[in-house]
């Protein structure tokens, strides 16, 4: 039996219904627009269902001053089933790799599901039942209001206004039937957990705006304040022993509550000139001050300077047009709302309810980490614009990393947040565009050729603190490695040379490639788009699940052989990293345009 088939066989189609209307007279415009979509999953009982409006209007309230509103409503529903990783066997992979196709474990004819004889859960049986559902409600709405304080005829200073709210409220089902076999032996069969989170995120922008024109030269200034607010509020209720056929999470033997909130204030202000000489230079400067209520010194802002050029060279030698541009800023990405805090969690001791800190300890000191970057790009089209091209090389020195360190246990903590090191990245992007119907005329074809290319790469220059591992199971199963001189995308494993993990591979690519083709023909259109990616590396543990479950493809040649698994836990993880090199046609796109009056 193919139960890969069979469990992801279903068709996962896709439909999208889109519906919008827009209109207005010189003073008010506007914008309705609905959405509903209905995606299908490949598994049973899986899919994600979208509906959503839209209303936008414009308003000038006189000569001076003018109005914009914008309101989204979404309603989404996703039923996820049971992926990603398990330690009971319950998950579809887990369970696919311990099932040999030679056992028949598919539904009986009076409904109900066999015994699956060498795993904890039928996998089949569990899709077929197992409830794994999101339901959110969101409202998204920002206004601008735009107001002309003073114009003469070569400047004009404005006033803008701009808030906005985000909130959605989401509402999580999980229910395990007590009567699954996972369950039915437990002493308290079925599961049902309920979470409901709330979360709020508004923001407001006062600005000034002072536009200046002089012969030659114009002046465009900006000067403002920035304020943001992130509320966030989840309950989380699990509850075992479900009494059958019920699923309230008060219909059980016992149940456990969670509760969870984080809170966040942000407050900036900037500064910003740009200057625009004739057609060919532009300069730009600013700096931008924030702090936040994750940081630990709330009074003390953090400055961002920035500044920008480029120069319009236009026709030169064998260029249509060149532009030379380059840019130099800092920015800052703050700490986490607790890496401040050493967090409590509830504890009963002897009967008595109390507090223990958990095993993360916060830092007070926290602070934001610092990205300076630096830019250098070209643009530029020749022949007849036959060919145009942008070019960009840029450099990320980032200080004050903000890293979750292991901690030795006699501190009485097993981790704790850090600003504890610096790293240096570097990339390139290009992008090309051909337009070989500039040169040759094709009878009424148009051709359009778009290609893209960009590659980067990290290294940690500097750690404040011992090197450690992060973001895996364990390190014998593959992780990646934080310590200086590493890629921060280095994956390691049980490999080790001279005390040192050597490096099995890296997630990061050697680069993306991608090419489109756009051909049109009177009302016919037609596109493609294809993908490369060469390089980088992920860890392949559903290959060794089903090494375990004895269900690999090559278990003989590779498992029996000592090739994989030769021993648990590993001695070798390279088995199990894999290069992610690919080539994909990502679309395929056929549109025809219907005439004037008819559409």
């Amino acid at each position: 039996f193919d139960y890969e088939e069979i469990l992801y066989g279903e068709t996962g189609q896709l439909t999208e219904h889109t519906l919008s209307a827009i209109g207005g007279d010189e003073k008010t415009q506007f914008y309705l627009g609905g959405q509903y979509m209905d995606e299908g999953g490949i598994i049973k009982n899986t899919g994600y269902k979208k509906m959503s409006g839209r209303m936008n209007v414009d308003h000038r309230l006189s000569d001076k001053a003018k109005l914009s509103v914008s309101t989204n409503l979404v309603r989404s529903e996703s039923d996820r089933g049971v992926t990603g990783n398990d330690n009971t066997n319950m998950t579809y992979g887990f369970s696919i790799g311990f099932t040999p196709s030679f056992i028949d474990i598919r539904q009986n004819a009076d409904g109900s599901f066999p015994t699956h004889p060498l795993n904890p859960s039928n996998p089949l049986e569990t899709a077929e039942y197992f409830v794994n559902n999101e339901v959110t409600h969101r409202a998204l709405g920002s206004m601008k209001f735009d107001y002309n304080l003073f114009r003469a005829d070569n400047m004009d200073l404005g006033f803008l206004a701009v808030a906005g709210a985000d909130f959605y409220n989401q509402e999580n089902e999980v229910f395990i039937p007590p009567f699954l076999q996972i369950e039915s032996s437990k002493d308290e069969a079925g599961q049902s957990v309920m979470t409901t989170t709330d979360n709020l995120n508004t923001n407001l922008s006062l600005n000034l705006v002072h536009k200046m024109k002089m012969p030659g030269m114009s002046f465009n200034t900006t000067a403002g304040l920035q304020y943001e607010t992130y509320d966030w509020n989840s309950v989380f209720v699990h509850a075992t022993g479900m009494i059958p056929t019920q699923t309230n999470v008060d219909k059980a033997s016992s149940q456990a509550v969670y509760h969870d909130r984080k809170k966040r204030q942000d407050r900036g202000q900037f500064f910003q000139e740009e200057v625009t000489v004739g057609d060919n230079l532009y300069v730009a400067f600013s700096m931008r001050g924030d702090v936040s209520s994750t940081m630990g010194d709330t009074e003390t802002k953090e400055w961002y300077p920035k500044a920008a050029a480029s120069y319009q060279l236009g026709e030169v030698a064998l260029f249509d047009n060149l532009k030379l541009r380059g840019a130099w800023g800092q920015t800052g990405n703050m700490p986490q709302s607790k890496a401040k805090y050493t967090t409590m969690a509830s504890s009963n001791i002897g009967g008595i309810n109390g507090l223990v800190a958990s095993s993360t300890k916060g830092n007070s000191a926290i602070k934001p980490e610092r990205t300076t970057e630096l830019e250098f790009g070209a643009d530029f089209s020749v022949m007849g614009g036959f060919a145009t091209v942008e070019a960009t090389m840029y450099q990320q020195d980032i200080e004050d990393l903000i890293l979750l360190v292991d901690e030795a246990p006699s501190s009485g903590a097993s981790y704790s947040w850090q600003n504890g090191g610096e790293m240096k990245t570097s990339g390139m992007e290009l992008a090309l565009g051909l337009n070989p119907t500039n040169l040759v005329e094709l009878g009424g074809l148009d051709w359009n050729f778009h290609m893209t290319y960009y590659t980067n790469e990290s290294e940690v220059t500097k750690l404040n603190v011992d090197p450690y591992n992060y973001g895996g199971f364990a390190t014998f199963l593959g992780t990646y490695r934080i310590e200086e001189g590493y890629s921060p995308t280095s994956i390691v494993g049980s490999e080790m040379e001279n005390d040192k993990h050597v490096v099995l591979g890296n997630e990061n690519p050697d680069y993306r490639l991608s090419f489109r083709n756009s051909f049109s023909f009177g009302p016919v259109s037609f596109s493609f788009l294809v993908d490369h990616k060469e390089g980088g590396h992920a860890i392949n543990l559903a290959n060794l699940i089903y090494d375990f479950g004895g269900t690999t493809a090559d278990y003989e040649e590779q498992v029996l052989s000592g090739q994989r698994l030769e021993s648990w836990p590993l001695t070798r993880t390279a088995p199990y990293v894999e290069s992610t090199t690919y080539t994909m046609l990502r679309d395929v796109s056929l549109d025809y345009t219907l005439p004037e009056n008819l559409s």
